[in-house]
C-alpha cells in the first residue's frame, strides 16, 4: 500500500487517532510522513538513523582491522597437509577443514582466536559432573549417620528401614563398580 499522505512511498506505519466523539481513525503513512506528523515517529527515525550510522562505522572499522590483519599475515602460509585447505580459503569463511589445520595454521590461527574470542584457550564454565559412585557414597554416609541416631533414640522402625535402604544402596554401588562405573541399560539405566 502507498502512503495516504504523499502517495509516493510504501506505507510502513499505521497511526490510529481517536477523534472527538470516540471514533478511531487509522492512517497508513511512509516513514517520512510519519516522522513529520508524530513526534514519537520522529524520535524513532532519528534513533534509527544514528544506529545505522554507528553500524556503518563499526563495519568500516572491522573491515580496516581485517585488512590490517591480512597485511600482517601476508607471509605465505602453506596449505594444510592433511586436507589441503589453503589459508586464504580459511580466512574467507573462518572454518577449518580438519583437526590438522590447527597445527598447520598455528600462529595465524592463534591471532584470529585472540581477536575474535579474546582468548586462545577454551575454559568450560559447566559444573563438574559427579559420578554415580560418589553420589551413592555420599548417600550411604548420610543414611549410616541417620541409622546411628535412630538406634540411639530407640526408633527401631526407622532403623530397620534405614538398614534395608543401606543394603540396597551398597548393592547398587557393587553393581556400578562391576559395570565399570557405567549404568547398565538392561537394568533401566543409560550407558555412557
Amino acid at each position: 500500500m502507498k502512503c495516504e499522505r504523499c502517495g509516493q512511498a510504501d506505507a510502513v506505519v499505521k497511526i490510529t487517532r481517536i477523534e472527538p466523539g470516540g471514533h478511531a481513525h487509522q492512517v497508513l503513512l511512509c516513514q517520512e510522513c510519519a516522522a513529520e506528523t508524530s513526534p514519537y515517529q520522529k524520535k524513532l527515525k532519528e534513533k534509527q538513523a544514528s544506529f545505522e550510522m554507528l553500524f556503518k562505522e563499526l563495519l568500516k572499522a572491522q573491515k580496516v582491522e581485517i585488512a590490517e590483519d591480512e597485511e600482517a599475515q601476508k607471509p605465505e602460509v602453506p596449505p594444510c597437509p592433511a586436507c589441503g585447505l589453503e589459508f586464504a580459503r580459511y580466512r574467507a569463511t573462518y572454518m577449518l577443514g580438519c583437526p590438522d589445520c590447527y597445527e598447520a595454521f598455528g600462529e595465524a590461527l592463534e591471532a584470529d582466536l585472540e581477536r575474535i574470542h579474546r582468548a586462545t584457550r577454551h575454559i568450560s564454565t559447566a559444573a563438574p559432573v559427579r559420578s554415580k559412585a560418589a553420589e551413592l557414597q555420599e548417600r550411604l554416609q548420610a543414611m549410616r549417620s541417620e541409622l546411628t541416631s535412630a538406634v540411639e533414640y530407640e526408633d527401631y522402625e526407622r532403623a530397620a528401614f534405614l538398614r534395608d535402604e543401606i543394603a540396597r544402596t551398597e548393592k547398587a554401588m557393587r553393581e556400578s563398580v562391576e559395570d565399570g562405573g557405567q549404568e547398565n541399560p538392561a537394568k533401566g539405566g543409560k550407558a555412557t
